[in-house]
């Protein structure tokens, strides 16, 4: 059992049984040809050219492209709504407010400056530890609302060096 959410507002539940698919409860009988980077589908005797222009598969979101027009997919399968029943859907699990260090070490060079914009996947600080520069990078998008460090500074295991706004 899949959830989907297209477009941030349309939801269906989507099932399938020993090769049956069921969409809100309906079957949907559907004939689906894999076309060389896209797919051929045929639905209720009409055609469509779908092509997967985008994947997170750490998110589930999609963005597909059917006969010209543009879809964002949202999937969740019944682990991800469980979790989300119990409070500990991803949202919050990915809410970051700080950048702490890992593990003792020096400050070669601090990256980023209080404003900045940072993406998920960014480098925002160098830390020396153990004759080793290791790049610490972002886990979200978040805005840099504090630096704690300087070049230079030494930090200890689990110091705070960023805070951030999300």
């Amino acid at each position: 059992m899949f959830k989907a959410q297209v477009n941030e507002k349309n939801n269906f539940t989507i099932e399938t049984n020993e090769g049956v698919t069921l969409i809100d409860g309906v079957e949907v009988n559907v004939d689906i040809i894999d076309d060389a980077g896209g797919y051929h589908i045929l639905h209720n005797n009409r055609s469509f050219s779908a092509e997967v222009i985008a994947a997170d598969k750490s998110t589930k979101t999609f963005k597909i492209k059917i006969n010209h027009n543009i879809y964002d997919v949202k999937l969740s399968d019944e682990y991800d709504e469980l979790l989300r029943k119990l409070g500990f859907d991803k949202q919050t699990a990915l809410v970051v407010n700080d950048l702490k260090a890992p593990m003792p070490g020096l400050v070669v060079s601090v990256l980023v400056k209080e404003g900045d914009a940072v993406k998920k996947g960014d480098s925002v600080i160098i830390l020396e530890a153990m004759k080793m520069e290791n790049v610490l990078k972002a886990v979200a998008d978040v805005v840099v609302k504090k630096v704690k460090v300087n070049k230079g500074d030494k930090v200890e295991k689990n110091e705070v060096m960023i805070l951030f706004e999300i």
